[in-house]
C-alpha cells in the first residue's frame, strides 16, 4: 500500500487533554521498567489497532465483518488521528481491517512516542540502550503519570471497586481488551492475592465490548498470530 502520507511534525503539547487510547498502550507497556515488556512487533500491531479504534470511539469509522467504512469524514482535532484519518480516506480501495493493522503496524510505535514525547512523558532510548529498550524508546514522565493507566485498569477491574465507581469506559475496556491479548495483563494486575478476581471481571467486561471494537480487537489478533507463524 502506498500512500504517500507526511505525518505532522508539530503538535502543541495540550496538558490538559487526555492521553488517548494508544498512548495508554504505550505506556502499560513500559510502565514496569520504563521500557518495552514485549516485543517491539507485538506492541506495533497493538498500537495500530488502538489508532484504529481510536478513529471508531471518535465516531469516524466502523468495522464489521473484518471490513472498515468511513462513517464521518470530519476529522479528529488530535493530529495523530487526523492524518489517520487523511491516509484512509485517500485509500479508499484498501477496506479490510486486518490490512490497515498491518500498514499502520510499521509506524505506530514511532508515531505514537511523538506524541507522547509533546506531552513530555517519553523520549528517544539512548544509543546504547536502544537493544534494550526494545521499542527505541522509554518513559520519563512522573511516576504517577506514567503508571496512571495501568493503575486505573488494576482499580477497576477489582470486584471491591465497583461500589459506587464509574464503569470503565469503552476505551478502557479496549485497553483492558489489548492488554490481555498482548500478554501484558500482570503488568498491569501485578498482586497475585487479587488477580483471579480481576482476571474474572476482565472475562466479563471483555464480552461488553461493542461490535466495531470487536473487530479491531480481532484485526490486532489476526495480524498478532501471524507474528508467531512467521518464518524469522
Amino acid at each position: 500500500m502506498h500512500t504517500g502520507r507526511s505525518w505532522p511534525r508539530t503538535e502543541p503539547a495540550d496538558q490538559a487533554s487526555p492521553v488517548l487510547l494508544a498512548g495508554d498502550l504505550f505506556l502499560v507497556a513500559h510502565q514496569k521498567t520504563r521500557r518495552c515488556e514485549i516485543h517491539s512487533r507485538v506492541l506495533a500491531s497493538g498500537l495500530a489497532g488502538s489508532l484504529l479504534a481510536e478513529l471508531v470511539l471518535f465516531g469516524n469509522i466502523s468495522a464489521k465483518n473484518g471490513v472498515l467504512k468511513v462513517e464521518r469524514r470530519e476529522p479528529p482535532r488530535d493530529a495523530l488521528a487526523h492524518s489517520v484519518l487523511d491516509t484512509m480516506l485517500s485509500q479508499p480501495q484498501h477496506q479490510d481491517l486486518s490490512t490497515w493493522v498491518r500498514f499502520w503496524e510499521t509506524s505506530a510505535v514511532d508515531e505514537v512516542a511523538k506524541r507522547l514525547q509533546r506531552r513530555g512523558l517519553v523520549r528517544k532510548a539512548p544509543r546504547w540502550g536502544v537493544r534494550r529498550s526494545r521499542s527505541g524508546w522509554e518513559t520519563v514522565g512522573r511516576e504517577d503519570v506514567v503508571a496512571a493507566p495501568g493503575l486505573r485498569l488494576a482499580y477497576r477491574l477489582m470486584p471491591y471497586s465497583h461500589g459506587g465507581a464509574d464503569p470503565l469506559s469503552s476505551a478502557d475496556v479496549m485497553l483492558a481488551s489489548l492488554v490481555d491479548l498482548l500478554g501484558l495483563t500482570e503488568t498491569v494486575l501485578w498482586d497475585r492475592m487479587t488477580r483471579p478476581a480481576a482476571l474474572a471481571e476482565l472475562g466479563r467486561v471483555r464480552a461488553c465490548l461493542t461490535p466495531n471494537l470487536t473487530e479491531v480487537l480481532e484485526a490486532v489478533s489476526q495480524v498478532k498470530t501471524g507474528q508467531v507463524l512467521a518464518p524469522h
